[in-house]
């Protein structure tokens, strides 16, 4: 089975708020039918790249903003899923970023990102808690809402 790994951002601007993207994937991608959801940027590890090079990347290419602080992994997590019709075992390790600024751009997606990314929105963790939309990982508004108040304890495992 193929192992991806992947380094995820869960990128908090001066107010707190948490950037997520809206994927839009088409039936086949990751199940038999279309999905809908919310994600922090990030991305897959690129061969001979290191975690914390693929989260500065990553984070560059879906948000164009730079000057961000880069701090410690949170938590981490796995899953298996169907990927384009192959099964794939996940590993996601999510990280800190504090943005400087809250307008992100699309100048930098790769022509996947342009085809799956929809939208964009800064998240406060009442809104996150009260979401009805499908957000990646789960339970993700309990998850900021705790870092926020108590600081990291991680990298912390997380079921995904």
């Amino acid at each position: 089975m193929r192992v991806r790994n992947t380094a995820r951002a869960v990128m908090l601007d001066p107010q707190d708020r948490v950037l997520l993207f809206e994927f839009h994937l088409p039936a086949g991608f990751i199940a038999d039918e279309p999905r809908c959801f919310w994600a922090t940027p990030g991305g897959e590890i690129e061969p001979g790249e290191d975690v914390r090079s693929a989260l500065v990347r990553e984070v560059l290419e879906e948000t164009g903003i730079g000057g961000c602080s880069f701090g410690s992994e949170l938590w981490f997590g796995s899953n298996v899923l169907m990927f384009k019709g192959e099964p794939v075992r996940t590993h996601e390790r999510f990280f800190l970023v504090r943005s400087p600024a809250a307008v992100p751009s699309a100048a930098n997606w790769t022509n996947d990102e342009k085809d799956v990314m929809r939208a964009h929105r800064w998240w406060t963790v009442p809104d996150l808690i009260a979401a009805t939309e499908t957000i990646f990982p789960p339970r993700f508004g309990y998850l900021v809402d705790a870092l926020l108040k108590n600081g990291s304890r991680g990298p912390e495992e997380i079921p995904l």
